[in-house]
């Protein structure tokens, strides 16, 4: 589902507006540049960690080596992001969000992973950055498509 340009929710979304009253629609379009807003802040925190990376070496996660402040920025921006998931389900009608998760399509890369194998902080950054940068087309794509 993840790798489609547009998903479950997002072609529901699409399919759904057909009927809306453009006050619906553009309130949905509202929402979902919010959510690529966020996704673009949470790609410039991961190119922030790239940009100045913690060379310690130290295996673990990502979040001991691009810090507190880093984290708690993509922390934040994950749940906001989960808020508007929630006010997207109830504005479209589609499962954007239910009591467990978001739909993975724009929930925000989080650093709390343990690394893998041989993984640095450089892999582990630029695998999320390419994650974010696919949601976000997802994302223009279905707004383009309301």
């Amino acid at each position: 589902m993840a790798d489609r340009l547009l998903n479950d929710c997002h072609a529901a979304t699409v399919g759904a507006s057909k009927v809306w009253p453009p006050e619906r629609r553009t309130a949905c379009i509202a929402m979902l540049e919010d959510a690529a807003r966020r996704i673009e802040e949470a790609i410039a925190v991961w190119e922030g960690a790239l940009a100045d990376p913690d060379e310690s070496g130290v295996p673990f996660t990502a979040v001991v080596h691009i810090g507190a402040e880093r984290a708690r920025d993509l922390q934040r921006l994950y749940f906001d992001q989960k808020a508007l998931a929630a006010d997207l389900t109830g504005q479209t009608g589609v499962v954007w969000r239910d009591a467990l998760e978001m739909d993975d399509s724009i929930a925000i890369v989080q650093p709390y992973d343990q690394f893998g194998a041989d993984e640095s902080l450089h892999d582990r950054a630029k695998r999320a950055i390419g994650i974010l940068r696919g949601r976000a087309e997802r994302l223009a794509a279905t707004i383009a498509a309301l």
